[in-house]
């Protein structure tokens, strides 16, 4: 899987907009981190599968999100932050434990 359009972020205020597009249907995941710290889970799902992802992300498979600057927690965030969109996400089943 690739990106029809890679990532693009917009600062606005204390928060960005992101924008992106898949080539194909895939899972997906946005966070939002300081450092490599996850400070804000931002969104997951499969993006262009039978059923709808779940929100913020739309049906189709480009999308635009909003980040409003704060945390999961509701916090403001302070200093630098990167975005992270990662697909083709999964779990294998690796073995038994027990």
């Amino acid at each position: 899987m690739t990106f029809a359009a890679k990532p693009k972020v917009t600062r606005i205020g204390a928060g960005a907009n992101i924008e992106f597009a898949v080539s194909a249907p895939t899972d997906v995941e946005v966070a939002i981190l300081n450092g490599t710290n996850v400070i804000r889970h931002l969104a997951a799902g499969v993006l262009g599968g039978a059923n709808a992802p779940p929100i913020p992300l739309k049906p189709g498979l480009a999308q635009v999100l909003d980040w409003d600057g704060k945390d999961d927690l509701g916090k403001p965030v302070a200093g630098a932050t990167t975005v992270r969109v990662r697909t083709g996400i999964g779990a294998k089943f690796g073995r038994l434990i027990g």
